[in-house]
């Protein structure tokens, strides 16, 4: 039995430039560097979840500074963490798909409490995969926002009132 022959994409375009004449160069050459790139922009799954464990609800999240690019269609935090409703003592979870080739991921989040208060924070989701810094701050609010790396590719956010710990 004969082996099959593979083909780079390098004698693919030679093959096309050769079968459809120099008019097409351009369109073809555009064809191969999409096909190309695309097999490199891979996602990488990671989970953000953030845990109410103050004692009053966050009754809404607001997600902003963005950047579209670093998310996989519509599994960033401006999708799925906007306009979410967060009891005390309880979490709420969500796949977040990043860029493998984005070098950072970063969002803010507002969180709006049942008291009208609220706590800002920053962050890089690729923190949640490797040795990417987490780049945290703590923007606005007076409750204890901390981080974590925890599980596979999750990044928990944990949210107190100021000066109260579980043991």
């Amino acid at each position: 039995m004969k082996p099959k022959q593979q083909y780079s994409c390098h004698h693919f375009t030679n093959t096309l430039f050769k079968a459809m004449g120099p008019q097409t160069s351009l369109s073809i050459l555009l064809l191969s560097t999409i096909a190309i790139s695309g097999t490199f922009a891979q996602h990488q799954v990671t989970h953000l979840m953030v845990q109410n464990l103050a004692q009053e609800d966050i009754i809404t999240t607001i997600v902003t500074d963005v950047d579209e690019f670093d998310w996989s269609g519509n599994s960033g935090p401006q999708h799925n963490f906007e306009d979410i409703q967060i009891p005390a003592g309880t979490y709420h979870q969500q796949q977040e798909d990043v860029y493998s080739l984005a070098t950072n991921c970063p969002f803010s989040m507002i969180l709006i409490f049942s008291d009208d208060t609220r706590d800002t924070y920053r962050i890089n989701m690729k923190y949640a995969l490797d040795d990417s810094q987490a780049a945290f701050q703590h923007l606005e609010g007076t409750r204890d926002v901390t981080y974590s790396r925890v599980g596979d590719n999750v990044l928990l956010i944990d949210v107190r009132d100021n000066g109260t710990y579980c043991v």
